[in-house]
């Protein structure tokens, strides 16, 4: 139950709000460019700007010298605020760049995501880049495959252009044939294809190209793409039907249980099974791509419960601190309901800690009554919309009588109120039940 709604529209309203001239106007500037704060190992000022060619964005020290480049297509996010952890470096008060001058990038292809941090002078030039940052990254996945392939041309051409000049040497040839899936056997038979004499006049080379590009029956030996290769090669072939990206409010009336949910297991880590990092960050990131299903695995810490893969050696993170980036991020993608999925691990008096931190940062977002008292099937997803639901399972109570704990008694059960049970599995510990009325044992 996730609709595709991007994070910085979320805030920014529709684009369609903005007029065509409007657009042009914050492309045209992205383009210029603009000196800013680049927070990185150390707080820098550089030139940041869109290449429109090649659908990039660009920061540079000097005129001929670029520090870095990220594709619009790779943009995952554009978050406003100092919300990365390359703020956290400059804490100690000297960076005088506010929460609403400020935002990160968040690219790359892989889940661990690359940021860039940038701090703008004013908050009207924050907010153009981020509007005009979500219109280009908008308009590059909605773009036509010849347009894509045209700018990855061009991408790849200025890559090999080291001299900065409108024609290549023989090595910067060399080196961009291959990027075209064109084998060099060696320097001395590209030196002989250029001598020939057509290559040298550049009206006959423009004339060739144009010949080329014209005829759709080219009689060639030489590796090319055709148009049918053009075409299986975009999205325009995908098997995946676009009308089913948007979200029918009137099909979201059945039970919970008639659709598929959107989730994530081992959400907080980054990496491997074993010996990755966790983050509070990777909640972040699954919640914004519209994720409705996270995994929280909870475990004793020392003197509150913390968040990791258990038994080995991926780090820790504070519960808490998990339960609060939730809190923050999870109705930014979608107002369908969240599902939290508690693998619980706890001793009893923990489990307290966590129900209270519950209650205290989510409040009234957290499902703790039946939606209808006497329903005889799952509330839909209309029903619960802006709601968090808890699903526990794991081997507390296991563990409570292995270390000793006081075991669930009937005293417990009388205090404390329980969830709707028919959102949730059997109950097995006290967790489930400590949500709205908490006592001391």
């Amino acid at each position: 139950v996730t609709r595709n709604v991007t994070p910085s529209m979320a805030r920014s309203g529709p684009q369609g709000e903005m007029t065509e001239y409007r657009k042009i106007v914050i492309k045209r500037d992205l383009e210029m460019g603009v000196v800013m704060t680049v927070f990185r190992q150390k707080a820098e000022r550089l030139t940041v700007q869109v290449i429109m060619e090649t659908r990039q964005v660009a920061w540079t020290r000097t005129a001929d010298k670029t520090d870095g480049v990220l594709d619009l297509s790779e943009i995952r996010e554009v978050r406003p605020g100092r919300n990365s952890k390359d703020f956290e470096r400059f804490k100690d008060g000297k960076d005088k760049h506010n929460d609403n001058t400020c935002f990160t990038i968040f690219y790359g292809s892989q889940f661990v995501l690359n940021t860039l941090s940038l701090g703008a002078d004013s908050v009207d030039e924050a907010q153009k880049w981020l509007t005009g940052l979500e219109l280009l990254r908008e308009e590059t996945l909605a773009a036509p495959t010849p347009v894509l392939i045209e700018s990855w041309l061009r991408k790849q051409m200025y890559s090999v252009n080291q001299t900065k000049k409108n024609s290549l040497s023989v090595k910067e040839l060399k080196a961009l044939l291959p990027l075209l899936n064109y084998k060099v056997p060696c320097s001395r038979t590209l030196k002989d294809k250029l001598q020939e004499p057509w290559a040298n006049d550049l009206n006959q080379v423009r004339e060739l190209m144009t010949i080329f590009i014209d005829d759709t029956m080219r009689k060639t030996n030489d590796p090319e793409f055709t148009v049918s290769e053009v075409f299986l090669f975009s999205k325009e072939n995908s098997i995946w039907d676009e009308k089913f990206s948007e979200i029918n409010n009137l099909d979201m009336n059945n039970p919970l249980s008639h659709y598929w949910i959107s989730s994530s297991h081992n959400t907080y880590l980054t990496g491997d099974q074993l010996l990755s990092e966790s983050s509070t960050e990777a909640y972040v990131r699954c919640l914004r791509w519209g994720c409705r299903c996270v995994e929280l695995d909870c475990w004793e810490g020392p003197g509150e419960p913390i968040i990791y893969h258990g038994w080995t050696r991926t780090t820790k993170i504070k519960f808490e601190d998990v339960v609060k980036a939730i809190n923050d991020h999870a109705f930014i993608a979608s107002d369908f309901p969240l599902i939290l999925s508690i693998e619980e691990h706890c001793p009893i008096e923990q489990q307290r800690q966590m129900a209270r931190i519950f209650k205290d940062v989510f409040g009234d977002k957290l499902l703790a009554e039946p939606v209808e008292q006497l329903a005889e099937q799952l509330p839909s997803p209309t029903q619960l919309r802006g709601k968090i639901i808890l699903k526990v399972g794991g081997g507390a109570s296991r563990l409570s009588w292995e270390r000793g704990h006081e075991p669930w008694t009937e005293r417990y059960q009388e205090n404390l109120l329980s969830l709707p049970l028919s959102l949730l599995e059997k109950p097995i510990n006290i967790l489930m039940r400590a949500i709205v009325k908490i006592t001391a044992a």
